[in-house]
């Protein structure tokens, strides 16, 4: 009876075992998509972000000082000058905010890192420039120059760490897959472990009992034949053993 048992046992040990796979396999994706969406997507949705606002802020900056230039209201000359200070100083707080996350490789805060020293610098020449200007805008136009290069060196950096963010989002996605692929291909060869073993094991047991039985079948017909030297030879404890016992 016990021998019976072996079959089912394997499977079970066998359905565990995949059970134990297909569960990792899905912490480490949802670990991966969490990381995509939670940390990936928002860092590049931040990165983005401060790209389009210097990129504002480049371009209201002209438009503020030929606003000056052409005495055009104050108030809303003002209005759109406090507005970039604003903007600038929300980006800082934000860069701030990101790197006192944990969440970021050494690369991505070394990136973030230099993105801040040089918004820093930025947000000085702007200032430079519109402070210069309610005293005399034609100095602040020459000013553009010194703001237009530390823009362009922001603006240079922030696309770098767009396009990190893209590639680490893309390793991340990868890794899903792999791991998807990888769960797939353990379900696979584990189902196939679990026919075979189970149809080798079942045709080992099937032997085990069928041949002492047929044997005992044997003797039977030759005792009933009149012949009663014969004798089983098997020596067992179980069921098979009582009968073969009552036998001889």
């Amino acid at each position: 009876a016990k021998k019976m048992l072996i079959a089912p046992i394997v499977v079970l040990v066998f359905l565990i075992l995949l059970a134990t796979g297909i569960y990792v396999s899905l912490a480490i994706q949802k670990n991966a998509l969490n990381d995509i969406y939670n940390n990936r997507f928002k860092q590049y949705q931040n990165s983005a972000k401060i790209l389009n606002d210097i990129n504002s802020v480049q371009g209201n900056l002209s438009r503020i000082l030929n606003w000056i230039k052409v005495n055009y209201d104050n108030n809303i000359v003002q209005k759109a000058t406090n507005e970039q200070k604003a903007l600038l100083a929300d980006d800082l707080g934000l860069i701030k905010k990101i790197l006192s996350s944990d969440v970021l490789t050494n690369e991505e805060r070394k990136l973030f890192k230099d993105a801040q020293d040089n918004l820093v610098e930025y947000q000085k020449a702007v200032m430079a420039v519109l402070d210069t200007s309610a005293v005399d805008v034609n100095t602040a136009i020459q000013l553009m120059s010194t703001t237009d290069g530390k823009h362009d060196q922001l603006n240079m950096l922030l696309k770098k760490l767009l396009t990190f963010e893209d590639e680490l989002s893309k390793g991340k996605y990868q890794s899903a897959i792999a791991s998807i692929n990888l769960t797939i291909t353990i379900f696979l060869v584990v189902v196939v472990l679990i026919v075979v073993l189970s149809f080798i094991i079942t045709i080992m047991i099937t032997r085990l009992v069928t041949r002492p039985i047929n044997e005992t079948i044997d003797v039977l017909s030759r005792l009933a034949d009149g012949d009663l030297t014969q004798k089983i030879n098997l020596e067992s404890k179980n069921e098979i053993g009582m009968l073969v016992q009552s036998v001889n």
